[in-house]
């Protein structure tokens, strides 16, 4: 890997943000098919199984590196240990599971996590493990994720038999079976540069982790969207076909997970099968209580019953993130609601050691978690403390409601909506539909009746708007 450099000079740029090969010309020469007298290549390795050495040796050697006989042979039975026993080279496909990637909370990171992966790859090196494989290694692209995963194995030593790291931390170790998470998804526009958008630095990062593994290698992704979002001609297309010639994929399903166990971890299901369970848990809530419903979720009654329970019992303490549609279904019970969701996916806090968390559609995958520190490591994405949000009255979205009416062609609430010039109407979402101009008054006005309040002082947010005619509350 390049050296990590956090200098912004273009003398550190060009000189320490490169390897000596690169500076030298060697990989320019290399890259190009020609050969080059100062550099030997190194092409018959001892660590990998064939198999995983195939993926490697396409993706950054030519397709030039040889295995030695008995290549990858492994310390244990990791030939028969679950998933996909007997193969080395697999893809698990999390695009049916609804994983969600959350950017890292941390002033300043422009890091990526990702809760599903991280509790399903937790979950996977527990079936590893049930099978006899003593060396097992959790990496990433992503330091945010590193930090969630270890977090939720409680910070293991290095001399344990799981360990989770960086890719950049686990350069020049190697394991019996490694697990690379990708991270990426919805609802980020795309893979990152450590994974696709800087091509050299992805395909290094790439061949690094897989060629950590010595029998089986495991890499975690939604595969379509990874598919659709990869540079025509990057790394990462490059090895999502790899992994179709040389490998196998599986595409777990909600269903088929449902029930399943490993430590403080549970499956329950997709969201039909997970609500009586979801709803016995919300009726267990007694002090504090958070959660957010992604508006993709229907308003199933046993759960919406339950949560209403739960906020009068809980009552100021608990909190709702919710699109209006559904927090008007808790409109009079004392929760405090956002009339928003996070872009993190289902999650309810009914307790300080219980966890509900999933996707955002109904057929993804809902789990469960007990356990203080993996629910507080969890909630360090999810719910991060001292965020800034706008809090306002369900009570008020009626009045306006009655004020802007509805739109004559669909029936759906109008709203004030920019159009052309800096000037702003009332319409509906339906860009097609009629509009209704208004002016700058009725536009304060409207976002009076709202009452917003920050929700950190509690203080009232007004109406500012800057010459360019940007507007925003403050």
């Amino acid at each position: 890997l390049p050296p990590v450099v956090l200098a912004a000079s273009s003398p550190a740029k060009k000189y320490l943000g490169r390897d000596a090969f690169d500076i030298a010309g060697v990989t320019a020469q290399v890259d190009s098919g020609a050969e080059d007298d100062r550099v030997s290549l190194l092409d018959l390795q001892y660590r990998m199984a064939p198999a995983i050495a195939a993926v490697v040796s396409r993706l950054s050697y030519q397709g030039r590196l040889r295995s030695a006989e008995g290549a990858g042979r492994p310390s244990g039975v990791i030939p028969i240990a679950d998933p996909w026993a007997g193969q080395s080279v697999l893809f698990v496909d999390t695009s049916d599971l609804g994983p969600v990637c959350i950017p890292d909370p941390r002033p300043g990171s422009y890091s990526r996590a990702n809760l599903l992966h991280a509790f399903f790859a937790l979950h996977l090196t527990g079936e590893l493990q049930k099978g006899g494989v003593a060396e097992i290694a959790l990496t990433t692209p992503y330091r945010a994720q590193s930090r969630l995963v270890n977090a939720l194995l409680g910070k293991p030593r290095s001399d344990e038999p799981v360990r989770a790291a960086t890719i950049h931390r686990f350069q020049g170790s190697e394991r019996d079976v490694v697990l690379v998470d990708l991270t990426d998804a919805p609802p980020a526009k795309g893979p990152s540069q450590l994974t696709d958008r800087n091509p050299d630095l992805a395909r290094r990062l790439l061949n690094v982790a897989m060629s950590r593994a010595r029998w089986k290698l495991i890499v975690l992704g939604p595969f379509d969207f990874l598919l659709r979002r990869a540079s025509l001609n990057g790394p990462l297309r490059e090895v999502l076909g790899l992994f179709q010639e040389h490998g196998s994929r599986w595409r777990p399903q909600a269903a088929e997970l449902a029930g399943a166990r490993s430590g403080e971890l549970e499956w329950l299901g997709d969201w039909t099968a997970s609500a009586q369970r979801i709803a016995a848990e919300l009726d267990l809530a007694e002090s504090g209580l958070i959660v957010n419903w992604p508006g993709g979720l229907p308003a199933l009654p046993d759960v919406v019953s339950a949560l209403r329970r739960a906020c009068s019992r809980v009552g100021s303490a608990s909190k709702i993130f919710a699109p209006l549609p559904l927090a008007r279904e808790f409109e009079e019970t004392p929760a405090e609601i956002r009339l928003m969701e996070r872009p993190v996916g289902f999650f309810a806090q009914v307790a300080a050691d219980r966890l509900i968390f999933g996707g955002t559609e109904a057929h993804h995958l809902f789990g469960m978690v007990r356990g203080k520190d993996s629910v507080a490591a969890a909630l360090a994405f999810l719910h991060p403390e001292g965020e800034v949000g706008v809090k306002v009255d369900a009570q008020a979205q009626h009045a306006l409601d009655s004020r802007c009416g509805r739109c004559t062609e669909c029936g759906d609430f109008r709203r004030p909506r920019p159009v052309a010039g800096g000037a702003w109407a009332l319409a509906c979402k339906n860009r097609r539909h009629g509009e209704m101009p208004i002016d700058a008054a009725e536009f304060a006005a409207l976002i009076s009746l709202l009452g917003p309040r920050c929700s950190q002082c509690q203080g009232s947010l007004k109406l500012r708007q800057r010459k360019s005619g940007q507007v925003w509350l403050a």
